[in-house]
């Protein structure tokens, strides 16, 4: 049995027995497929979906750079608040010092050692009042 090309590349049967196909004078017959209609909406629904990713990785990106920058401020933030507790420690090691403990009680409360001699200002904190010297 022969067979020639169908409709949508399929095969169709050609009866062997019939003599126009056997002598060869007659070609199959041509089956004319129908096209199908180009469908307008495909290429609206691609460019749609295309568009819906543009949206969605949009936003996602700008998401990503917003993290980003929060992430850089608290990287900073969190630099500054370890110098900060670094001088924190240091000024609380100073202060269980004898040397600290010496000089506060110097200053707040005008103790002194016992090999020194306490001197006492005769004028009040106040700034002493000046002079005038009339004629030189």
């Amino acid at each position: 049995m022969r067979r020639s090309a169908g409709p949508r590349g399929g095969v169709l049967p050609l009866p062997e027995g019939d003599p126009r196909w056997t002598a060869g004078l007659v070609r199959p017959p041509v089956v004319r497929t129908r096209r199908r209609p180009r469908l307008p909406w495909r290429r609206a629904l691609v460019l749609l979906v295309a568009a819906y990713c543009a949206a969605v990785a949009r936003t996602d990106v700008a998401t990503y750079l917003g993290v980003r920058r929060e992430l850089a401020a608290l990287a900073a933030q969190e630099t500054a608040l370890r110098q900060r507790e670094a001088a924190l420690r240091s000024a609380i090691a100073y202060a269980q010092t004898d040397a600290y403990v010496a000089a506060a009680a110097r200053q707040e409360f005008g103790m002194v050692a016992p090999d020194q001699e306490a001197l006492a200002p005769l004028y009040p904190a106040s700034q002493p009042e000046r002079v005038a010297h009339h004629g030189s």
